[in-house]
This record gives C-alpha cells, structure tokens and sequence, in this order.
C-alpha cells in the first residue's frame, strides 16, 4: 500500500514551497562549502533555527548528482523520499506487531499510512517523514534489548533533524530511571546529550559572532525574523506572527498550554482519522482561522475528541503493561506540543506521533473485540472500517482533485504536487516575471524569500512585521528593499499586512509594474 500510494507522484522533484525551500538552500550551502548559511539573505547569514541533520541529506544529494539545479536533485530526492516512506510504512507495521495481534498491527500500520497527512508531508522537503520514521525506528531499537548505541543513534538523528526529538532522548533517560536503572540512566544522559550540545554549542559559537550583532539590516535578526532566529524567539510571543501583540507572560502562557491541552484529544482523534473542520481544508497554515460552526463539525470534532480519549486510553495501557519508552516519548512530545503558539501547525506536530497513537487505538479495539459483549465486537469493526473507509475517500479525492500539475514559465520542470491552488500558480508566475526583470543585486521582501532564491538567485527577504506603514516602510528602505512582493496566499498573509500598507502609503516611492488580476502583486521601488 505504501509503495502503491507513490506510484502516482515519482515523476518531479520534491515540493520545495513553505520550510522546504529554506532547507534546500541550507542544503546548498553546505554543499558549496559555504557553511550553514541561508544564502538568500544579505550577508549570507549562518543559519540557527533547524537542526542540520536534513540540509546535510539534500548537501549528499547534491554531491551524489552533481547539480545544486532543484529540478535535478530534486528528483533524487523524492526517489530517497519515496523509499523512506516504504521503510517508515514496514517499521510502523513491525512495531504494531510487537505489541498487538497481526490482524489489529495491520489496522494500526493501515491507519497511519493512509492519513493524508504523511501523505502530503512526505512530497515536500520537509522534516516529518524522516523524523517520523527514526521515532519508529528509535522506539525498535530500544525495544529489542541493549542495543544503546543504536538506540542513541536513532535518538541522536531524530533530534538533529527536528529540534522536538529531544523528547524522545528525555524520555529515554526518564525510561531508566522508571526502572531503578541509575547507571544505565547515566550512560543514557550522556550519549543524548552528545547531539544537544553539539547544535548548541555551534548556536552558541554563532551568537558570539560579531556579525550576529551587527546584522546586514535592521531587523534580519529581529524575533519574529523565523528564519533567521531560534525557536525560543518565536515561541516568547503571544503570536509569532502577529509581533504587536507583545511578548507572552506567566498568565499568557499558562493560557497557552491549557487551550492547546484542551485542543489535543480531537486534534490526536484527527492524526489517525480524518480532519474534523473538513479533510480537504488548507493543509499548512501559520495563522488559524476558527471554520464556521455547523451540526456537522460539531459531530465531526466529537467524534475526534473520543477517538484521541480512546487512543490516549490504549497508550496508557501500554504503560501499565510495562512498555514504558513509547508512553513516555508521546507524552512528552505531547507536552512540548502544548508550549507551541502554532495550532494550526498541530498537524504535523502529531504526525510522527501518529503510529503510538494509532496502536493505542487499536489495542483498546482489540480488547474490546475479544470480550464477551457483541455489542463491544460491533463497535470495534464498525469504528475500523469506518475510519479506513473515510482515509480511503480522503486519499481518492486528493489524488483525483488536488494533486496538481506546477511547472510555471517556459524549461520548468512538470511536477504534480498536492494542494497547488490558482492562488501558489499566480505567485510563482510572479515570482518568474520577477525573475526576469530584476537587476541580480537586487533586494526583494516577499514572504517565500527562499522560493525565490531558488527561481532567481535574487537575495529575498521577509518583510517587517511593523504595523506602522512608516517604520515598515523605514525599515524597507534602509535595507535597502528595490521590489516588494504581495501575494495572496493561504498560508501566511504578513505581505498584506504589514508590506502592502507601507508601499500604499507611499506612492511617491513604490510604483505597481505587476499584477495578476488582484493576485500576486509587485511593487518596484522608484528611483530618487
């Protein structure tokens, strides 16, 4: 079924749109031998927000191909990716069996596999799928003895590809300290901390840098620069992408967690099912938008609560069966979840959860199919094929209407990537006029700077996030900023709010020389 789901998607690179594009370029810059270095930016600025573990892939692929081009390595990649995805599929299933009957493994590897979301996540460049598949194989190897030194290894690559991975090293020391085992705890301290302090030591090192103080412009290293800054940066808002908002208190944060703690069961519900708001809503979203109410997402969210209750339940019972490292690494993955301001992001936050979440599903099934009581059996097939059924429709659909062809401008690849609305086409045509009209030392503010890059080789930034048309506009000139990107996508809307006012307000120095019918618009900076 894993192999069967790729069939469809081999032709093309990966999808390189959202955090992707930044990975890339990390990738390139180690490749070229420039460091960790986001080479869109002015200055070429050392990166100190992701973990190198996966722009140290794409810098392999490179080398292996021979071409820093995309539209080549790309294509290597989603090979890599598609075989990852098979392996993550057969490590999932391996797992479900060592704690569930092979009929009920097979339900918990089904459902994780056909979820839409490791579906669409393992297209893109993204962290998920790999960082999914060494939890599962951590969790193996863990399992099968004192196998610590691969243990580690799998921990190590975990966390040295999302920074969350550190949940699963705590809990594998915590793991040891459950058992009364001090000494093994100790070894297992040590070998978790080797990954930890090596990224921060070279955060450190990074920080100390005299060009970390003196940044190329005014607010490249500002905290709600995501790109450009740690995640602790972010994570002191109260809304990362809204900065006006201030800085998160005691109270705000206590706030914080408990909504995201109340958010959990239906968002863990909808990790092994399907999306109470609607399946096919916008995938990726930095900005949550609450869905109009309606009978049919009240139904829908209760049927997700119960689900992740349900689920949550089963994962408890592993614990007190004596699996202790499974349990623990998803509770506290899940509590680092809570301390996040990004809900929407949840996700792909649960989706390398998801295979835990689904055998706890499917151990209480399981139990409840065994009893006595018809009633238990009845519901525990009816809740399988009901929840396999609507991840079948989910996966049809997706792949019938929203798996889209992408290639824009004349020589580009033909790809087909999952969710690329009018809206993604209209900006990447205006990326590709772009591309062609501006002089190469130009400066662009766009909020997919490192899409750009990658079309262009332009140097691309994010624009302030000022509400003050004339800081915003303040700030774009000392950069200095000669083209201004508006775009009207889904995922992020901080161009029209904070970039478009500023050039608006200023219509002696900004003048309109593109625009997509109300779309995607560019702004090109007049000369004084």
């Amino acid at each position: 079924m894993a192999a069967a789901l790729w069939v469809p998607r081999l032709h093309g690179p990966l999808d390189l749109r959202y955090d992707a594009g930044t990975y890339y370029v990390l990738g390139t810059s180690l490749a070229d031998g420039h460091g960790y270095r986001l080479l869109n930016e002015p200055g070429r600025i050392e990166a100190i927000q992701y973990p190198p573990l996966l722009p140290m892939i794409v810098a392999a692929h490179q080398r292996l191909v021979g071409s820093r081009d995309p539209a080549v390595a790309g294509r290597a990649l989603r090979r890599t990716w598609a075989a990852l995805f098979v392996v993550y599929a057969l490590a999932v299933h391996t797992l479900a069996r060592r704690w569930l009957r092979p009929g009920w493994a097979l339900v918990a590897s089904l459902l994780v596999v056909l979820h839409l979301e490791p579906l669409w996540l393992s297209d893109a460049l993204l962290t998920e799928l790999p960082f999914a598949c060494a939890l599962v194989l951590f969790l193996l190897a863990a399992e099968s003895g004192e196998r610590r030194g691969l243990t580690a290894l799998c921990g190590g690559a975990a966390y040295l590809l999302r920074a969350s991975g550190i949940a699963l090293l705590a809990a594998w020391v915590v793991d040891a300290l459950v058992a009364r085992r001090r000494r093994e705890a100790a070894l297992r301290a040590l070998l978790a901390a080797l990954p930890v302090l090596a990224w921060h030591g070279y955060v450190a090192g990074v920080r100390a840098q005299p060009e970390f103080a003196a940044p190329a412009y005014a607010y490249q290293r500002a905290p709600y620069n995501f790109y450009n800054v740690g995640y602790g940066a972010n994570l002191a808002y109260r809304d990362a992408f809204a900065p006006e908002r201030g800085f998160t208190g005691g109270r705000d944060l206590v706030r914080r967690i408990a909504g995201n703690a109340s958010a959990l069961p239906e968002r863990l519900g909808e990790s092994i099912g399907v999306r109470a708001e609607g399946p096919l809503a916008p995938v990726f979203r930095l900005r949550d938008e609450a869905p109009p109410p309606s009978y049919s997402l009240a139904l829908g969210r209760s049927a997700c609560v119960l689900l992740g209750i349900v689920a949550a339940g089963g994962v408890g019972m592993l614990f007190v069966d004596g699996i202790r490292l499974a349990p623990l690494a998803w509770l506290a993955s899940l509590a680092l979840v809570t301390l996040t301001p990004w809900p929407s992001q949840f996700g792909r936050y649960l989706m390398p959860l998801a295979p835990i979440t689904a055998i706890g599903l499917a151990l209480v099934l399981e139990n409840a199919s065994r009893g006595a009581s018809r009633v238990a059996q009845t519901a525990a097939g009816a809740t399988v094929g009901v929840l396999l059924a609507a991840e079948l429709v989910v996966l049809a659909t997706v792949f019938t209407l929203r798996h889209q062809p992408a290639a824009v401008g004349p020589g580009a690849t033909p790809q087909r990537l999952f969710f690329y609305s009018q809206r993604w086409r209209r900006h990447d045509e205006a990326l590709a006029w772009l591309a062609r009209q501006a002089a190469p030392d130009a400066v662009v503010a766009t909020s997919t700077p490192q899409r750009l890059y990658l079309a262009s080789g332009l140097r691309s930034i994010l624009p302030p996030f000022e509400v003050d048309p004339e800081r915003a506009e303040k700030e774009l000139r000392e950069v200095p900023v000669d083209w201004v990107v508006i775009d009207d996508l889904e995922f992020l809307d901080v161009s029209r709010r904070y970039a478009e006012p500023a050039v608006a307000a200023h219509p002696e120095h900004w003048q309109l020389v593109y625009d997509a019918a109300g779309a995607s618009r560019i702004y090109r900076r007049l000369p004084r």
